[in-house]
């Protein structure tokens, strides 16, 4: 459990708390600005990190897209969109 909550990407595994925070932090952020630049066109790049977020916390239920989007005022086809450059 203590490797699952660590992340289990193999440089975090080795710092200790705030610098494992940073890396995963680090590691969001990259594919964020920059590997989705290349996948697609993110008009919104906060709307993109607020579900980001969102999903993370919906991990462990049913994915209900519609709740997602109304929560953030993100029309249901641009998430659509989100989650298939994710």
């Amino acid at each position: 459990m203590e490797i699952a909550f660590r992340g289990g990407f193999p440089e975090p595994m080795l710092l200790q708390d705030r610098g494992r925070k940073r890396w995963h932090t680090d590691y969001v952020n990259a594919i964020l600005e920059r590997d989705l630049k290349e996948i697609t066109r993110i008009h919104r790049k906060n709307a993109m990190r607020e579900l980001v977020n969102t999903l993370a916390a919906w991990s462990g239920k049913f994915m209900d897209l519609s709740a997602i989007g109304s929560g953030l005022s993100i029309r249901r086809s641009t998430i659509e969109s989100y989650i298939n450059a994710l």
